[in-house]
């Protein structure tokens, strides 16, 4: 719970990806693990900084979308990947084989790296 003038923080973290790797990842999803997919496209969640600003709990509501680029080497996007929950969900098996088809995509068809524009939106909010 949080104190009396005490400050929420909450940060919705996103990555994006052009459309021609994301195209090429998806193709691997299709085929591996059609029930999730793959990191990389706009969130399916909106910021829902109204829900904060209504409530009476909190005053001094504020929000920021911090933007930047990274690039991502197929290991690097696999160890992220491979933390999401749909993912561990596949179990260790069908994880395996998908991580197996996607660094071949990322390793052979895409130059061996992803070009990735990570999103966080934060909202700060006091609470009364």
């Amino acid at each position: 719970m949080l104190a009396p003038g005490g400050t929420l923080a909450r940060f919705l973290n996103h990555r994006l990806l052009d459309d021609e790797p994301l195209a090429a990842l998806d193709a691997v999803y299709r085929t591996h693990a059609p029930e999730t997919c793959s990191d990389g496209r706009p969130p399916s969640w909106r910021h829902d900084d109204d829900a904060v600003a209504a409530d009476p709990a909190f005053a001094q509501v504020r929000s920021h979308t911090l933007s930047g680029t990274r690039i991502y080497t197929a290991d690097e996007w696999l160890g992220l990947v491979t933390t999401l929950s749909d993912h561990i969900a596949l179990g260790p098996l069908r994880l395996n084989r998908l991580v197996d088809a996607l660094r071949v995509v990322i390793d052979d068809d895409l130059g061996g790296s992803l070009h990735v524009t990570s999103r966080t939106h934060v909202v700060l909010a006091t609470r009364l």
